[in-house]
């Protein structure tokens, strides 16, 4: 706003447009009653004083102006702190600006000049400042840190709106003392474009309508305008001064008045959802248009002596500089983006080691080199063991850390050549060109040691992690692809979990085959399923003068055999009381597979509970068989059940439907589980277990002895047997050279051996604390000689059973066998 054009001046401040009311509604709509009234008011007063003032712009329409903008301006710097704008930087900011406008309105009378300047030049010098800090401390608050690339667009359009201003208006003036006031009237335009520049700027980074912003904008937009028409008239008309542009100056007083006193200006510098808005797409193009443009219309308009070229040049010179700036800038941030942007899309987010789709590119070139110069390609693929306990335990951020300090130390186990890269979740994979398979071994046996020093899972916490590793190499010239070796590697790694854990398996030929027999048993499983191509073998648990009381859920039957090589008794335990049902499979195409093939395939597929549902009615169907031939006969069976199977919520009415096809009374079937299958599952699985037990179904507990809660576990679930897993049934009898008892003499002898003894003990304290917790229904699993059967024995372990008893067999086997009651 030019001094010269208006006494009354104003410095400047973004609002909206005075545009009738409409201006004031909130987007979709109405502005409340007394919002209403509020505008219609600042309208009102402010056409009144612009007409006055057009009428007489030295008295009364003087005064009356004066009086209006001022009260407006009171608004404006009343508002913000009415409707609570924050930080506090910001509103002070404001509030100033606003208030040197009314400095600039109260002192326009008072007879200061330097050179061209008035007094009120300097004020409304300062008015800009102000502004340029408040827009921008606006734009920090919300989040819109300073950036250099839209201070040089700001400045650049802002020299181009000038040099248009002076090449088209104000060259006319360069000659004699014109000149300071050619100057002057370019300036203030120049300063309105600016603030115009930074207004926009605010507006977009907000990403939402607000009315506020929206005056604040438009009043701008309307200042622009008025100041360029002010520095044409002073320009081209006689007079040099029209009261009635001047006299419009109040409409951006009402403007300002308007956005500041609106309850949205609170949000002004609050971020809005999601951050600030980033509107680029037709920024550039736009500033290339009005900075290129106005460089161009220098050229061609005519020159008013050598000042004015002087000028022109300069100007020209300022904004090629700027582009040239801007454009090498946005260059450069485009090259670190793409960079940037390669960089995550082959690394993995968390740990900043490469990912899966970078390991197989890296995978295939180093296949490629290996056949070129002879060398052989290792790759290790890495699993930590136990990693969900971690995360049970300290909670996902523990396992973030420890993911992170692996990535961090991992690197420095292998050759500094090799490749480290994340394939997905605790599994790593690391690629090194090795001289030979031996190579590839010893790089796996290192990697391996690398875990035996404790990982950092939090702040001043350290674990000891182990880890399973799959090895598989590639030979040079061998036709193998990235992808199978990696799959390689991989069922070499569950090879070494399945092996104990904490150990490398290297992938060979017998992997190969199991490998291959798995996929063929995927592919044939849900067939054999549905075709009823399972059957179920019995194997025999014995009880003796401790074990299966008669009327509980393991009452027993006394047995006697014609055959006591297939199903003889042993001493003590003279007694079949049940039988584990155990699933079987025999292809057509595949023969017989074993169960800890066609187990893990089922869980991997989801056929796990419909194959657990045939093999429990099969087993319930076996037994009401027997039930049915042999007189007299109280047996029981025991299923095995998995945890997709738990987790189902039908579970107890499959369990009783199963029952009640077969017609055998709910108390003869035991239902089994492991232990940490008991724990890990949490409380579902207990209320299901809860629902079972309701049915009259016995629940036992599987391979007791291998899970890492097993007191509690006896504590808190339902349980009416125990299955002693066999790791504690195998060192009984055990002599020192790792020998295995055979007969009652040989127990005798072992018994000496120290570790044999450790075992005697350690099996009777497990005894011992089943039986304080009130389970009187224990088996030994795994029972294979003699010597084991006599220390059982000894130790009244109730019932036993393992091969030394007789091994599995059909329904029809154990009914051909000449099985009867005594």
């Amino acid at each position: 706003m030019s001094a010269e054009a208006i006494e009354p001046s104003a410095a400047v401040e973004p609002s909206a447009a005075v545009a009738p009311v409409a201006g004031a509604t909130t987007r979709g709509r109405w502005p409340s009653p007394g919002r209403l009234a509020f505008g219609l008011a600042v309208l009102a007063a402010s056409v009144v004083s612009q007409i006055l003032f057009t009428i007489d712009p030295t008295g009364i329409g003087a005064t009356i102006y004066a009086a209006t903008a001022s009260v407006f301006v009171v608004i404006a710097a009343v508002g913000p702190a009415v409707h609570g704008l924050r930080p506090m930087r910001v509103r002070i900011a404001q509030q100033a600006s606003v208030l040197l406008m009314l400095v600039a309105l109260l002192g326009a009378g008072l007879d200061f000049t330097l050179g061209p300047l008035k007094f009120v030049d300097f004020v409304y010098i300062a008015g800009y400042l102000g502004f340029l800090c408040w827009l921008t401390l606006a734009a920090r608050a919300i989040g819109a840190a300073p950036q250099v690339g839209a201070y040089l667009d700001t400045t650049a359009l802002t020299i181009g709106a000038g040099l248009a201003l002076w090449v088209v208006v104000l060259s006319p003036l360069v000659g004699g003392s014109q000149l300071p006031q050619a100057i002057l009237l370019s300036a203030y335009p120049m300063a309105d474009i600016l603030l115009l520049a930074l207004t926009a700027r605010l507006a977009m980074r907000q990403g939402r309508y607000l009315p506020a912003m929206a005056w604040f904008l438009a009043s701008v937009g309307f200042l622009v305008a008025l100041d360029i028409c002010i520095s044409l008239a002073v320009v081209f008309t006689p007079e040099g001064r029209i009261p009635a542009l001047s006299g419009a100056y109040i409409f951006f007083f009402a403007g300002v008045a308007m956005s500041t006193s609106h309850p949205s200006v609170a949000r002004l510098t609050r971020r809005p959802p999601g951050g600030p808005a980033h509107r680029r797409g037709s920024r550039r193009t736009a500033l290339i248009v009005l900075t290129i443009s106005p460089a161009i219309l220098a050229t061609v308009m005519p020159l008013n002596g050598p000042v004015d070229g002087v000028v022109r040049g300069a100007l020209v010179a300022i904004v090629l500089v700027l582009l040239f700036v801007r454009l090498s800038r946005t260059l450069s941030a485009l090259s670190r983006a793409e960079s940037a942007s390669r960089h995550r899309a082959m690394h993995d987010g968390l740990t900043g080691l490469l990912n899966r789709s970078a390991l197989i590119d890296r995978l295939v070139e180093l296949l490629r080199e290996g056949a070129s110069t002879g060398r052989t390609t290792a790759l290790l693929f890495i699993d930590c063991d136990d990693f969900k306990h971690i995360n049970d335990t300290w909670g996902h951020r523990a396992g973030d850390t420890l993911l992170r300090d692996i990535a961090t130390r991992l690197p420095l186990a292998p050759p500094p050549d090799a490749v480290v890269a994340r394939h997905g979740g605790d599994e790593f994979v690391v690629l090194a060109s090795v001289s030979d398979a031996a190579a590839g071994e010893a790089l796996a046996a290192r990697v391996r040691r690398f875990f035996d020093e404790p990982l950092e899972i939090l702040p001043g916490r350290t674990h000891a992690m182990t880890c399973s590793i799959g090895l598989a190499v590639a030979e040079p010239g061998e036709a193998v692809t990235a992808e199978s070796l990696i799959g390689q590697a991989d069922v070499a790694m569950y090879a070494a979990k399945g092996h104990g854990r904490n150990r490398y398996v290297v992938y060979d030929d017998a992997l190969d085959a199991d490998a291959r027999l798995r996929a063929a048993v995927g592919d044939r499983l849900a067939g054999a399923i549905s075709a009823g191509h399972f059957h179920v073998e019995l194997q025999p648990i014995f009880a003796g003068a401790a074990g299966g009381a008669d009327g509980s859920v393991m009452g027993g039957v006394a047995r006697a055999s014609e055959d006591g090589r297939i199903w003889g008794g042993r001493a003590g335990f003279d007694r079949v009381v049940g039988w584990e049902a155990l699933a079987r499979w025999e292809d057509p195409v595949l023969g017989r597979v074993r169960p800890d093939v066609f187990v893990p395939v089922a869980e991997q597929l989801g056929l796990i509970d419909e194959l657990g549902e045939a093999v429990l009615r099969s087993a319930c169907a076996d037994l009401a068989r027997l039930r049915q031939h042999i007189a007299g006969c109280d047996w029981w069976v025991s299923v095995n059940v998995s945890p997709s199977q738990l987790l189902r919520p039908d579970f107890a009415e499959v369990v009783a439907h199963a029952v009640d096809a077969a017609g055998v009374p709910p108390d003869r079937l035991l239902l089994e589980a492991t232990e940490t299958l008991l724990v890990d599952k949490g409380p579902d699985v207990l209320a299901t277990l809860e629902r079972v037990r309701a049915t009259g179904v016995g629940i036992g507990i599987d391979d007791f002895g291998t899970g890492y809660a097993t007191l509690s576990t006896l504590l808190r679930l339902p349980l009416d047997c125990v299955k002693l897993d066999r790791s504690l049934v195998a060192p009984l009898g055990s002599a020192s050279d790792g020998s295995v008892a055979s007969d009652v003499s040989e127990a005798s002898d072992a018994s000496a051996d120290p570790d044999a003894d450790d075992a005697t003990r350690q099996l009777a304290a497990v005894l011992a604390l089943v039986r304080s917790l009130g389970i009187e229904h224990i088996v030994a699993e795994g029972v294979e000689t003699a010597a084991q059967v006599d220390i059982l024995r000894e130790l009244d372990c109730p019932m036993a059973q393992g091969w030394s008893f007789g091994r599995p067999r059909t329904a029809d086997a154990v009914l051909d066998a000449g099985w009867m009651t005594i």
